[in-house]
């Protein structure tokens, strides 16, 4: 007998998605009385933002504080009197996620 052969072609489609744009979080200067709360302002609707002690915490996503738009640093997270950097990234439900953004509380 005899075996046919035929070519077979496959179609592919390749999807490149963008990852969300950084979050915008302001800095904030606080006395000693006042709320520590860090917050994503403007948030943008199906992003999850998460929070993080170190950038290389957030670009690794390891190590999350909060899941949350809003983030309260401990006192001994952030000491009064004393300058700390938070970082904030946002995902999109396509598991895309944004660079980080460094947040100063003083």
């Amino acid at each position: 007998g005899y075996a046919m052969q035929l070519a077979i072609r496959k179609g592919y489609t390749i999807s490149i998605i963008s990852k969300p744009n950084p979050p915008t979080a302001p800095n904030r200067d606080v006395c000693a009385s006042e709320s520590r709360q860090l917050s994503v302002n403007p948030t943008v609707g199906g992003l999850t933002y998460r929070w993080f002690l170190t950038q290389a915490d957030a670009i690794a996503n390891t190590n999350i504080q909060v899941t949350n738009a809003n983030f309260t640093p401990s006192n001994g997270q952030a000491p009064v009197g004393q300058r700390r950097y938070f970082y904030v990234t946002g995902s999109g439900a396509n598991g895309c996620t944004s660079d980080p953004t460094e947040v100063t509380l003083t």
